[in-house]
This record gives C-alpha cells, sequence and structure tokens, in this order.
C-alpha cells in the first residue's frame, strides 16, 4: 500500500472512530483500532519516524482501555492481539514477520517480552496464525539475548504453523530470519571451538616449556 493509500485509510478510520465514540465497546469498534494500527504500522515499517512509534503505542493504549468494561472474551481476545502487536512494536518487527532495521532499547526489548509473557499465560486461547507469531517474537527476544539455538527452535516451531498453514507472507520472512539465526549459532560455535583451541595450545606450550 502506497503512502496515499495509507493517509486515505487513517482518514477513514478517523471517522470511523469518531462514530464509534458514541458506542458500546464491541467487535466492530474493536476492529476499528486494529484496522487503524495495521496501517500505522504500515506507515511506520516505510518511514521509521519515531512519532509514528508513539502513535502506535497510543493506540495501544487506547485499544486495551477501550475494552476494560467490556464482556470478558471480547476483551481478552482484543488484549491478546493487541499486545501481541505490540511486542512487534517494541521488538522491532514488522507486520508480516520481517525485522525492521530500527535501534531496539534493551528497555523496549524488556516492554515486548513482558508483551509475550503476558500473552503466553492465554496460550490455550491463541489461534494459530497468533501463535506462529508469538514464536516469531519470542525468537526475536532470544535472538537479542544471544541464544541463538534456542531462536532457531522456536522459528522452527513458527515455520512448521505457517507452511501448514498457507501463510505464505510470513513464512519467507520467518525463513530469512532462521537462517541468521544458524548463522550467527554456526559463527558462535566456530569461536568456542578457536577459544578451545587456544586454551589447549597454551596448555601445551607452558608443558613443553618447563
Amino acid at each position: 500500500m502506497c503512502g496515499g493509500q495509507l493517509n486515505e485509510g487513517l482518514s477513514l478510520v478517523q471517522q470511523a472512530k469518531e462514530n464509534g465514540e458514541r458506542l458500546m465497546p464491541c467487535r466492530e469498534t474493536g476492529i476499528v483500532l486494529l484496522v487503524e494500527f495495521n496501517l500505522l504500522c504500515q506507515k511506520y515499517e516505510k518511514s521509521h519516524l519515531p512519532l509514528l512509534k508513539e502513535n502506535l503505542l497510543k493506540v495501544i493504549s487506547e485499544s486495551i482501555d477501550h475494552f476494560e468494561d467490556e464482556q470478558e472474551y471480547v476483551r481478552d481476545d482484543f488484549r491478546l492481539i493487541i499486545r501481541l502487536r505490540a511486542s512487534f512494536i517494541y521488538l522491532g518487527i514488522g507486520l508480516f514477520c520481517d525485522i525492521l532495521s530500527i535501534p531496539v532499547s534493551d528497555d523496549e526489548r524488556k516492554h515486548g517480552e513482558s508483551c509475550l509473557n503476558e500473552v503466553e499465560k492465554n496460550w490455550n486461547q491463541l489461534q494459530i496464525r497468533w501463535k506462529m507469531i508469538w514464536y516469531f517474537a519470542k525468537a526475536r527476544v532470544k535472538q537479542m539475548d544471544g541464544f541463538y539455538e534456542f531462536a532457531a527452535t522456536l522459528l522452527a516451531k513458527a515455520l512448521d504453523i505457517a507452511g501448514e498453514n498457507n501463510f505464505t507472507r510470513e513464512l519467507q520472512n520467518i525463513v530469512k530470519f532462521r537462517e541468521h539465526c544458524n548463522e550467527k549459532l554456526i559463527e558462535h560455535s566456530n569461536k568456542q571451538d578457536n577459544i578451545r583451541q587456544n586454551i589447549v595450545e597454551s596448555c601445551l606450550n607452558e608443558f613443553f616449556d618447563e
């Protein structure tokens, strides 16, 4: 979607929100908030503007507050979706599981992981696509922490879901990120081998020098 279409879409969403302010919270008004969120995400992915990121986090807060007094099943479903999407914003992940070229602070990583931990508490309520998204986002956390093997394992689970359910747009990005983690894992393993070899050689040199 190009910039003009995104702006037009956001304008229509704003009109829907203004009309929705006169309605009780329900799935329909929640969908309006999610559409706005997705459009802002697409715009942010193109521009990487900090102001847009602030707007996204504001929409997240509004969306959670919007369903505070709603029926439990409606409130919980939308909160799960919003928290999953929030983790993507905090962790620098695009809508379709692509890693964005933007810096992620340690605080943002912690916020992202916190969102994922909240979602995990309601694992049985997650639809299959949401589980794929959770695995990917959790893998991002582990990759940032340097646990590449754990990240690759989580990505394998996400990849299985994407393949079995024909989530093609996400699948190619999951494959790409998994390859990156596997490459890092090999690099780390090679470094460890070199360190061990250097230690052995150092010990042998000391032994023969005596």
